[in-house]
């Protein structure tokens, strides 16, 4: 049987951005919050999608429910707290994806962190996060930002790498390809822009048979 037609999938997109706000990433933080703004801009179609933002750091809180004006959005990326304590990542991310369960759409989860968990309960291992993703139906993305923060801080790409930040960057390789997502790891405004717009474009572009 031939293929029928692709059709460009209208499905309403549920996006929940999650963005570390621990002290860890303090260097690329102002870039970070542009480069995000700007994604929301060209993602949320205001007829059709839903947007929320969440922080995390030694806790994760919802800075903005979903919503469909990308000015609360903005708003809430400008007013945020200032980056303190610790990264609770993976309790943040099935934080997110319980958030997201219940929405009907495409679900998407956006994470922009350098990936790195120094604070979650011990118990939250990787096949915990990986069922709550599934339960929800969600597809992750990651904007890596321990390649910036090393550019800057010594002008070379890969820092130490230690165990934590090793292990951090095979956790988020595994939970965003069994999600159907991607990891993108930038190390300068360029290419943290150019991630922001490949992903905007994965979103734009989902085919449906």
């Amino acid at each position: 049987a031939e293929i029928a037609e692709l059709v460009r999938s209208e499905a309403p997109i549920r996006l929940a951005m999650l963005f570390d706000n621990s002290s860890s990433v303090l260097i690329a933080r102002e870039f970070e919050k542009e480069a995000a703004t700007r994604f929301f801009k060209r993602v949320v179609r205001p007829d059709r999608d839903m947007a929320a933002l969440f922080s995390v750091a030694d806790i994760t809180r919802l800075e903005q429910p979903l919503t469909r004006d990308v000015g609360l959005l903005t708003r809430a990326i400008e007013m945020f707290p200032e980056p303190k304590g610790a990264t609770a990542l993976l309790d943040g991310i099935i934080e997110v994806a319980e958030y997201l369960k219940s929405t009907n759409g495409r679900r998407v989860i956006v994470i922009v962190s350098d990936g790195e968990d120094t604070y979650s309960d011990l118990k939250t291992m990787l096949e915990d996060v990986l069922r709550a993703l599934q339960v929800s139906d969600c597809q992750v993305y990651v904007v890596r930002t321990k390649d910036f923060e090393n550019m800057k801080r010594t002008g070379i790409r890969a820092g130490n790498a230690n165990i934590r930040t090793l292990t951090a960057e095979r956790r988020m390789i595994e939970i965003t390809g069994q999600t159907g997502g991607a990891v993108y790891s930038p190390i300068d405004e360029e290419e943290m822009g150019d991630a922001f717009t490949q992903i905007a474009a994965d979103l734009s572009q989902q085919y449906v048979l």
